[in-house]
């Protein structure tokens, strides 16, 4: 019984000691690749940039379906649609 506690105990140790290896080797790969982008990255806050003006981009045209919507022929033009509706 002790021989097969202690390789499993042994298995256990290499797996272990295989696992944090081979984790170390991915964080130095992400660490080193990190680096490399950030070192070559020359467009950092175009996202916020794009945000902000995708943002006015969206007022504009809400802003001008809201004139659209209170002008009287838009009015006239929806209550005919429904009266047509309502009446076949």
């Amino acid at each position: 019984m002790k021989q097969w506690k202690n390789a499993l105990d042994n298995q256990i140790l290499q797996t272990q000691m295989m696992a944090q290896s081979r984790m170390e080797t991915w964080v130095n790969g992400l660490s080193a690749a990190g680096q490399q982008v950030g070192e070559s990255d020359s467009e950092d806050g175009m996202t916020t940039t794009e945000y902000a003006v995708g943002t006015l981009a969206a007022a504009a045209i809400a802003g001008t379906l809201l004139a659209i919507a209170k002008s009287g022929a838009f009015k006239t033009m929806l209550l005919g649609i429904f009266k047509d509706a309502l009446n076949v």
